[in-house]
């Protein structure tokens, strides 16, 4: 994924000199994402640090742990970062994201209930073949043959029911 066009643009500031702000990795336990998470997001402008340490350090303040949150609920609900990202955009831009959110779950919804289809059918899938392999002997590989339990599911289920018919 690339670089998605962060929501705001701030001038980094050093330190303040109250020594506030989180390190990434207590601002990864704020939130309960790994390090590499955070930095993740601030890589592609998710989430940008408050200001830097003297020492260079990104640090973050009770802002960014509210958009932390904000992301995971958002992934939660089944957003990408990039619509993450537009709907920060929105907000910041002082416009409501709210049309936009409710049409791209309106339009996410058909897609979830045919992924949801397509796993009730693996779900399927899976069972008759459990109940199959139950009835099958293991098998030490030999010559081609890797696993016979996976490798007797290669033949597709139409071909097996003529076969079994014939």
């Amino acid at each position: 994924m690339g670089k998605i066009a962060p929501a705001i643009r701030r001038r980094r500031t050093t330190q303040p000199a109250d020594g506030s702000g989180l390190s990434i990795s207590q601002f990864a336990r704020e939130v309960g994402e790994p390090p590499h998470v955070i930095r993740y997001y601030c890589r592609i402008g998710l989430l940008e640090p408050s200001h830097r340490s003297q020492n260079g350090y990104r640090l973050f303040d009770r802002r960014a742990v509210r958009r932390s949150i904000f992301i995971r609920r958002a992934q939660g609900l089944g957003f990408t970062l990039e619509e993450i990202a537009e709907i920060f955009r929105h907000a910041h831009s002082g416009k409501s994201p709210c049309p936009q959110v409710r049409s791209i779950i309106e339009r996410r919804i058909p897609q979830v209930a045919e992924q949801l289809d397509g796993l009730v059918e693996l779900h399927r899938s899976m069972t008759r073949a459990v109940a199959r392999w139950r009835r099958l002997p293991d098998q030490v590989p030999s010559g081609d043959l890797i696993c016979a339990l996976i490798e007797s599911e290669l033949e597709p289920p139409k071909a097996r029911r003529n076969r079994s018919t014939s």
